[in-house]
């Protein structure tokens, strides 16, 4: 990340920080990481951290003893120090940022099911509490559908509608509860994979085929990017592999497609998407074939858990291209959703 990057980000009011100490440790870890060349950016960086919404402690620990030899940082410090303690003279430090960034939790989200009761259910996770509770009923008979979260928005694509395959896309609002009809995917599928990257919506693989039948060509590869902005949908490169049932994760400009079913047989096969050379690229396969599983980004790895009578949970690192073992969930989960969404939302005002 250039510095100018850096610059623009610790001055956002929406750098998604629960304490201002997280912004400065962000800062120090940029600078460690090539300090020679990048220290002389400390003057001009530290003055966006909002130094008086920082702890004393906090500063005389971490803060001082890493700018201790620039004069500028220093006098920072010393105008922090004199901000806090004379409330009369405030007004006299405008370049020190006393406005909390805003801050949103995340908290589960969980959409859909196989069966009436649960297809367009909507249940939403108290960490806190540490209970499930149901935000809203979609009032669909939906299934199989893809579902992402944009914007406080809830988009659900495609599925199976009275057991026919559909390219209808909606939008629900977490916030008002409102329904919208967007643009049409340009073709029929479910069990696919939707991820989310710079507010597109990238969605491959899947099948139409109106019946049950095992058969490997309506197994699709496609892939398919949706334009908010201009509620368009585009074709984009496909997969190597056709799939169903298979998981999907976005992480920065990368979208990997795990497992799946391509009506003949399980897959094990990994394949990730760069989005600047648009190419789709072969990495490490999963340790074990995987269909109707789920996956997530987690602190720059991929989790991966479920499916099929599956209970286990295992961990990619995209640095290393290994998989490695965690403890299994408690039960067999298949058929699910699960996505992100901020805490504020689910609120009830």
């Amino acid at each position: 990340m250039s510095c100018e990057r850096l610059g623009e980000l610790l001055q956002s009011d929406d750098l998604n920080v629960a304490k201002e100490e997280q912004a400065f440790q962000g800062l120090k870890i940029w600078v460690q990481k090539n300090f020679e060349s990048r220290k002389k950016h400390l003057d001009t960086l530290l003055k966006y951290i909002r130094l008086p919404l920082l702890s004393v402690q906090f500063i005389l620990n971490e803060v001082k003893p890493f700018c201790y030899d620039s004069l500028s940082c220093c006098q920072m410090l010393l105008d922090t120090f004199e901000y806090r303690h004379n409330l009369e003279k405030r007004l006299g430090f405008p370049s020190l940022n006393s406005k909390p960034r805003k801050f949103f939790q995340q908290t589960v989200l969980i959409v859909g099911g196989e069966d009436d009761i649960t297809s367009g259910k909507i249940e939403i996770y108290d960490a806190d509490g540490d209970k499930w509770s149901t935000h809203h009923d979609l009032d669909n008979k939906t299934t199989n559908f893809g579902a992402v979260v944009l914007n406080n928005k809830l988009i659900t694509m495609g599925g199976k509608i009275d057991n026919k395959t559909t390219n209808k896309v909606s939008c629900f609002n977490l916030v008002t509860k409102k329904t919208t009809e967007l643009q049409a995917m340009q073709q029929e599928r479910r069990f696919f994979a939707a991820t989310v990257i710079d507010d597109r919506v990238f969605i491959f693989g899947g099948w139409n085929n109106e019946n049950e039948i095992i058969n490997s060509v309506e197994r699709l590869n496609t892939m398919e990017i949706y334009d908010t902005q201009q509620d368009k949908w585009a074709a984009a490169p496909p997969m190597k592999e056709n799939r169903t049932s298979f998981a999907a994760v976005a992480m920065g400009d990368h979208i990997y497609a795990i497992g799946g079913f391509d009506g003949l047989s399980v897959h094990k096969s990994v394949e990730r998407f760069d989005i600047k050379s648009q190419a789709w690229i072969s990495v490490t396969s999963h340790p074990e074939p995987k269909r109707r599983h789920k996956a997530i980004a987690f602190d720059e790895k991929i989790i991966c858990a479920g499916g099929c009578n599956s209970k286990s949970v295992m961990e990619y690192d995209p640095g290393t291209d290994k998989w490695t073992n965690h403890e299994s969930i408690s039960e067999p989960r298949s058929h699910f959703n699960i996505l992100l969404a901020p805490m504020h939302i689910m609120k009830n005002e």
